[in-house]
């Protein structure tokens, strides 16, 4: 399947990667390599998951860790997987980060990046970024030009029943018109 158009073809694959596709009647020899026959097959690329969460190496790994999910991910035709950031510790800093990335290189089966979390406590740290190493490039220019940007509002909702209200901070207040319910962790203060 190619943009617009569905062709038979040949794919020329070398040292791992696409080389090219090669129409059936070209008359190419492929005696020199090994040939798959996948006749009659459809052949779609690798497909990326940006929303996974690997708990490796949180005590919930129980959940999911990188051996198994990333195998899951590899059956299911999918070559990335981009991994949230919410486990034990959480990857909000250089520990985080290079005690998953570890975990990641030894365990995973399909290719891998990661969501980095933002909380209070490293955004003072945002100056190590750029001495991670593994951490790519465009990703330290993006959050250099994003983090500590957002403008927002805090909004006060009212407590049903209650003389108390919750403030939520949000970067899209015209996300929240129309809002019917709240859910809070059973540790909130109020709860």
């Amino acid at each position: 399947m190619l943009p617009g158009a569905v062709t038979e073809g040949d794919l020329l694959v070398e040292e791992g990667k696409v080389a090219g596709i090669i129409q059936r009647e070209s008359g190419t020899d492929f005696s020199e390599g090994e040939v798959i026959d996948v006749h009659g097959k459809v052949l779609f690329p690798g497909l990326i998951d940006p929303h996974v969460h690997m708990w490796d190496p949180s005590p919930l790994n129980y959940r999911e860790d990188w051996y198994c999910g990333s195998q899951c991910a590899a059956e299911g035709g999918i070559t990335t997987i981009v991994d949230m950031p919410l486990s034990v510790p959480p990857v909000v800093d250089e520990e985080g980060f290079s005690l998953k990335l570890d975990i990641a290189e030894k365990n995973s089966f399909v290719d891998f990046a990661f969501w980095g979390g933002l909380t209070p406590g490293c955004i003072s740290q945002m100056e190590n970024l750029d001495k991670l190493e593994g951490w790519p490039n465009k990703v330290k220019i993006m959050q250099r030009n994003w983090i500590g940007k957002s403008q927002g509002t805090e909004v006060d909702f009212k407590i049903k029943d209650r003389d108390e209200t919750l403030t939520v901070f949000t970067t899209r207040v015209d996300t929240i018109f129309g809002t019917t319910f709240m859910v809070l962790a059973p540790e909130y203060p109020t709860v």
